[in-house]
């Protein structure tokens, strides 16, 4: 229960802290994890756990990824923000590929 509502919390006051930023910052780094970021984490636990006997360490684990994410959210490590990178044409694989260049 208290991991729940710390999440809760957590995520309150990154987006308070969001409207109150003033000034330019740099815009290829996220301050803090996003909350949509710390939301596919906690769902891919619940995914990834379903129909599964929890023993006590899978709920300890559990509880720890939680309160890490939770944290994460209201820290202020920069996190690149992986939008803005541009990959070469190199590293787009299948823009080139066509129906003429299947064998058969």
């Amino acid at each position: 229960m208290v991991r729940r509502v710390l999440f809760v919390i957590c995520g309150a006051l990154r987006l308070a802290r969001f409207n109150v930023i003033t000034g330019t910052a740099d815009k290829r780094y996220f301050v803090g994890l996003p909350i949509p970021a710390g939301a596919a984490v906690a769902c891919s636990v619940v995914i990834l756990l379903q129909g599964e006997d929890l023993t006590r360490w899978m709920r300890v684990s559990v509880a720890v990824v939680t309160y890490l994410v939770a944290l994460l959210m209201v820290s202020t490590f920069p996190l690149l923000e992986l939008q803005g990178i541009r990959l070469g044409r190199s590293a787009r694989p299948f823009t080139r590929c066509s129906s003429s260049s299947w064998p058969g």
